[in-house]
């Protein structure tokens, strides 16, 4: 075993680079300095030949390097639902062009939204399971038809709205916070009715089914419809062969149409949640010992849940599934860097606690490593 850089030497009475006086382990070369504390453990980490080797695909991201996006999202341009977003995985849903920070997914969209108290999200349902992890504030999730019941989230507490189901969220907290959203496969989304129509009066450049072009007015782009794909989706309020106004080139244009169509989903009708249908998808951080989030479908499985360390304590995934962690508190070391708050990291083999208490988010998944399937979990069985 090794000890960590700068605190072998402290430990073993070098602090001066010499060696302290035979009996009289010192913290100061003073004459009158006291003896040194004697600590109870020792912060270490194995030896590297002791370590699982690092896979090849292994990759991070800095939460304080990446930038938040404003206006990301379609009903962002409404008042009540300005929010930033910050884009790790995939694709923001309604946004064909804007990149994630991990340019190869691990079959999710992965997202951070900040916003001020108050404000939250527009009613929607998606094809695929759409999963919500509280990171630093209360979070009051709204489902049914019209967003009429109500679920509370507290931070780190997590939901999975189910596959058609009408949701949205909102910061319910004193101050700014942030929501982590999961949504597996295809970043396809039905906005409720009128929310199109809202955000384009508030000067959003769309299309009728609320996905955003990236091109001023001025030119004219081939408007998406479902009905090549799956005979028609009124409840999508698509175009029906109407056109859109952008201002691009060719090549532009079908750039950005081949992106629109990334986004499309498939014709599906409402799952209708009633009072205290949600509850049984709420999984509380208090409650971590005895229950947490695993979902399986025909693409494969979506596992959320925690895991806390001790100062010094070392962590391994098992298994062959992909895994992703989220600091949460505290702080990590893996492949000789520092990782803190809100810091993401991507197939990490190997991961020892900092010098406090540490609690990281963990999500293990098998799906495809695309987004072109939908993750459609029959979770009310």
């Amino acid at each position: 075993m090794a000890c960590l850089a700068g605190v072998q030497s402290w430990l073993c009475g070098k602090a001066d680079g010499s060696e302290a006086s035979p009996g009289k382990p010192k913290w100061s070369s003073a004459e009158d300095a006291e003896r040194k504390v004697s600590l109870d453990v020792v912060w270490e980490v194995p030896e590297a030949g002791d370590r699982p080797e690092p896979r090849p695909d292994f990759a991070v991201a800095k939460y304080s390097k990446i930038k938040p996006l404003n206006a990301a999202l379609l009903d962002s341009y409404i008042n009540g639902y300005q929010r930033t977003t910050t884009l790790f995985f995939g694709r923001i849903v309604s946004n064909p062009d804007d990149l994630p920070a991990f340019q190869e997914p691990l079959g999710y969209n992965m997202t951070y939204n900040a916003m001020a108290t108050g404000n939250g999200n527009a009613l929607h349902r998606h094809n695929s399971v759409e999963i919500f992890v509280a990171l630093d504030a209360p979070f009051e999730i709204a489902y049914g038809s019209h967003g009429e019941f109500k679920a509370l989230l507290q931070p780190w507490d997590v939901v999975a709205c189910p596959a058609e189901a009408i949701h949205s969220y909102k910061n319910v907290g004193q101050d700014g916070g942030q929501i982590l959203t999961f949504l597996c496969g295809k970043p396809a989304i039905c906005w409720a009715n009128g929310v199109v129509q809202q955000a384009r009066a508030n000067g959003a450049i769309c299309d009728d089914s609320g996905i955003l072009l990236a091109h001023d007015p001025a030119k004219k782009a081939p408007a998406l419809s479902f009905d090549h794909l799956s005979g028609g989706l009124d409840s999508r309020q698509t175009t029906g062969g109407q056109t859109t106004e952008t201002a691009a080139s060719e090549s532009d244009l079908q750039e950005s149409l081949e992106r629109r169509l990334e986004l499309m989903g498939k014709e599906a009708p409402e799952l209708i949640l009633k009072a205290g249908d949600l509850d049984r998808f709420v999984f509380r951080y208090g409650e971590r010992e005895e229950r947490s989030l695993k979902i399986s479908s025909s693409a494969g499985t979506m596992g959320v849940h925690w895991k806390d360390l001790q100062p010094g304590e070392s962590y391994v995934p098992e298994g062959q599934d992909d895994t992703l962690v989220v600091v949460l508190k505290g702080s990590v070391i893996c492949q000789d860097r520092h990782f803190t708050h809100l810091d993401v990291l991507k197939q990490a083999s190997f991961l020892t606690a900092g010098s406090e208490p540490t609690t990281l988010l963990l999500a293990r998944s098998n799906l495809p490593h695309d987004l072109t399937f939908f993750f459609d979990a029959d979770i009310m069985a």
